[in-house]
Order: structure tokens, then sequence, then C-alpha cells
């Protein structure tokens, strides 16, 4: 697992939220996830980069989508999402 700072957990969650509350048909693009989280979309680019690295998040058709690694994220992290 890769360390991450606290800002960059705290953004990783947000998003991860994001996402999961999204239809699967609509696409997830930068600028919505930025309005959601509340940061602007050249932050939110760095982030992705870590996050597609770490496997927090990958992109699927041009689409974000919830990494494979997401949920040991959250669990090391000892965060519980709720729908």
């Amino acid at each position: 697992m890769h360390r991450l700072n606290y800002k960059q957990k705290v953004h990783a969650v947000r998003v991860i939220k994001h996402l999961r509350n999204q239809p699967a048909d609509k696409r997830r693009k930068q600028k919505d996830i930025a309005k959601s989280c509340g940061i602007t979309q050249s932050q939110l680019s760095r982030y992705l980069k870590i996050y597609r690295h770490c496997g927090i998040v990958k992109v699927v058709d041009r689409t974000y989508c919830e990494g494979d690694k997401a949920q040991q994220y959250l669990a090391a992290w000892a965060v519980l999402l709720l729908s």
C-alpha cells in the first residue's frame, strides 16, 4: 500500500463516494468530480494521477470508476461509506 498524506486520503474518500453515488450509465468526468469534491479540476487531476497509480481509481472507456484496491484502502483507513 502507498503512503498518502491526510489531504490525499480525504479527497480519495470524497472521490470514491462521488463515484459510488453516480448512476452506472452516466459518464464521470473530472469537471463533475471536482465540483462535488469542492476542489479545482487542476487539483483533482493531480490527485487522480496518484489514485490511478495506487489502484484506488481506474479509467474504463474514458470514464472514472472505483479501482480494484479502493476497498482495501478504505478498510485500512477505517472508513465506512454508507450509501
